[in-house]
């Protein structure tokens, strides 16, 4: 019809053109949408990704295309492709960390395309049979993490509990997951995300500082956590137990312009104290570091502190103090409050 054109003629015409010396155009493949992996250490997995599902062509079946490694991903991953089709994962002994697989997806004239995913291996808390981060029989791999370990914890029954101090190389908390320091220390060598909840115990003293979830490596040179700081006003009695909560990428409960962090603090003993709040500029999100302010949860209502307040940018983290507290509870962080939010038509005048 008038204005219509017939891209795909079918094989009998193709092949008439092709004989009077007319070449098919070519397209490259399409591969995208290969989603990322997470196995456990010394554990894996054969057939995880059908790269099928994720390969296109017009003129070559996915089934036709060739695939391939494009890069070189930490060679204890043990990444490979099984039957022109499937991303096996078999690491190496012991063998944790995070690495970049990007996949190659070819076509009979040559043409390709390429898409990445992540692969993370890790020693994996699964709770199985108690609380105990100290059990080897609540880890994925049946080992306590050690120094080399990345580490991460999920929502289990079983939520870890440190019954001694223990060690990680890199630490992820999953949302919704928690780990418990209880009255231990934790070293973590390079990193720590903690998209659910950490808690510590600690016991105060007037007029001494108390740091709560300040996780260092084990040379004690780099610091990658920072919770908060205590410091009570005179008048208080020593070695009162105070536990520490902090909950990380997330905004805290009603309230709703707040940073990504919340904290709670519970103490069994009435005391007047400074707390130092840490956070970092990821959580900061967007908000006036100069402009925080603290508030504490009472009952289904949110109460600004008074303060007085010090502000600053301590590099790598921020951090709010806030003196005369003397009541503790939920805290989050703000520049302002907003339990309720209403929003009201604007009417526009009408020109003269």
């Amino acid at each position: 019809s008038n204005g219509e054109s017939v891209h795909d003629p079918g094989p009998v015409t193709k092949g008439l053109l092709q004989d009077l010396g007319w070449q098919e155009y070519n397209t490259a493949p399409s591969i995208s949408g290969i989603p990322d992996q997470h196995v456990p250490m010394d554990i894996g997995g054969s057939s995880l990704i059908d790269l099928w599902a994720y390969a296109s062509d017009d003129q070559t079946p996915s089934g036709e295309l060739t695939y391939s490694i494009d890069n070189s991903p930490a060679a204890g991953a043990g990444v490979s492709i099984a039957g022109n089709r499937y991303i096996d994962v078999d690491p190496a002994s012991g063998w944790t960390g995070v690495t970049e697989v990007r996949v190659k997806a070819s076509d009979p004239g040559g043409l390709f395309d390429t898409d990445t995913f992540e692969l993370k291996v890790s020693l994996s808390w699964d709770g199985s049979t108690n609380t105990s981060w100290q059990n080897t029989s609540n880890w994925s791999s049946g080992v306590v993490p050690d120094a080399t370990h990345l580490v991460t914890i999920p929502v289990t029954t079983n939520q870890p509990v440190l019954n001694g101090d223990a060690e990680a190389g890199s630490l992820e908390i999953d949302e919704g997951a928690s780990l418990d320091l209880g009255t231990h220390n934790l070293t973590v060598e390079d990193s720590l995300q903690n998209n659910g909840t950490l808690r510590q115990t600690a016991s105060v003293t007037s007029g001494t500082t108390t740091e709560y979830l300040r996780i260092r490596d084990q040379a004690g040179l780099d610091t990658v956590y920072y919770g908060l700081d205590i410091t009570p006003e005179p008048g208080v009695q020593a070695g009162v137990p105070v536990t520490v909560s902090i909950s990380g990428n997330q905004l805290c409960s009603r309230l709703v312009p707040g940073v990504l962090r919340c904290f709670e603090i519970t103490i069994q003993a009435s005391m007047t104290a400074a707390v130092r709040f840490y956070f970092t500029d990821n959580e900061l999100d967007g908000h006036m570091l100069n402009q925080l302010l603290a508030f504490r949860l009472d009952g289904a209502e949110w109460l600004e502190e008074p303060g007085p307040y010090h502000r600053a940018d301590a590099g790598d983290f921020n951090y709010v103090d806030v003196e005369n507290l003397d009541e503790f509870s939920q805290f989050g962080l703000s520049e302002y409050l907003m339990e309720k939010s209403s929003f009201l038509p604007i009417g526009l005048k009408a020109p003269d």
